[in-house]
């Protein structure tokens, strides 16, 4: 992991990189998990605090605080960051439950709306936001009130024929009723207060290292319940999270900035090289 002062001695190079600013993007975030992006705060405040609501609420949901699948993985074989004393380390199904998604066959689907259908999200709609084309409809019979996408969720790939791909995820931001099919799973938040942290979590190379250690299968990549509820989460103090979310939307608005502004000096190159170009063939 790059740290900080590295970043800052090479920015031009990483930028001018092909793919230098998703390289930036993807630093900012690591060094957010890590407790690296914002100074320490001065609360009294501690994670543990978040971990015994989460708990409380689980109890009110009847779920059980460690929530474990049969056949999930135990060690996923990568290291944890240090991160600072007053955060903690703990399993995502500390902080949240899964929710499977919708089997169906393919003659229950359709591509076009219909009274008594609704939409299902696949894969092909997580990328880095949740898109809502290319949708196929099922009826609302098959669909547990569980399996309706909620604002807050985190919509997660679970199962695909690229490794690349499995694990992608997308927090659902608008409430639209809709659903998700098999290949896919829900992260839900038990405390709405954590969603946007969370959800920086599920975009971090953190996140992306973590799974690409546990994702398996013989012609396919799969994650099981196990392998996402055991996830180790770096999880700050409630007012670090909102300081470190507020930093991150500043940071990540002035990469696209960044990167709008690298696109079109290529394009405008790219159009005085032709001028030039043509210039010389007429010359």
């Amino acid at each position: 992991m790059i740290g900080v002062s590295t970043l800052l001695e090479n920015f031009e190079t990483i930028t001018e990189a092909p793919g230098g600013v998703q390289r930036v993007r993807e630093i900012i975030l690591d060094l957010a998990v890590r407790g690296q992006l914002v100074p320490a705060s001065n609360t009294v405040e501690t994670a543990k605090e978040l971990l015994t609501r989460a708990s409380e609420q689980a109890q009110a949901l009847s779920q059980k605080k460690s929530r474990k699948a049969d056949n999930g993985s135990q060690e996923h074989g990568y290291l944890m960051p240090q991160v600072p004393s007053h955060w903690e380390v703990t399993p995502a199904g500390s902080l949240g439950q899964l929710v499977r998604g919708v089997t169906y066959a393919k003659a229950d689907a359709s591509l076009e709306p219909a009274q008594g259908k609704i939409p299902l999200l696949r894969a092909n709609n997580i990328d880095g936001t949740v898109n809502y084309e290319s949708l196929v409809h099922i009826g609302q019979e098959k669909v547990k009130a569980e399996q309706i996408l909620r604002r807050g969720d985190i919509l997660i790939c679970t199962s695909s024929g690229s490794q690349a791909l499995v694990g992608k995820a997308a927090l659902i931001t608008v409430d639209r009723p809709a659903t998700f099919g098999a290949f896919c799973a829900v992260f839900r938040p038990l405390l709405s207060e954590t969603v946007p942290y969370m959800a920086l979590y599920f975009q971090s190379p953190l996140y992306r290292r973590a799974i690409s250690k546990v994702s398996r299968g013989i012609g396919i990549n799969n994650l099981r319940v196990g392998d996402i509820l055991q996830l180790q989460i770096p999880l700050p103090p409630l007012v670090d999270q909102v300081r470190i979310v507020a930093k991150i939307d500043e940071l990540l608005s002035m990469c696209e900035q960044l990167d709008s502004a690298i696109r079109n000096r290529t394009n405008i190159a790219f159009k005085l090289a032709a001028e030039v170009a043509h210039l010389v063939e007429v010359g």
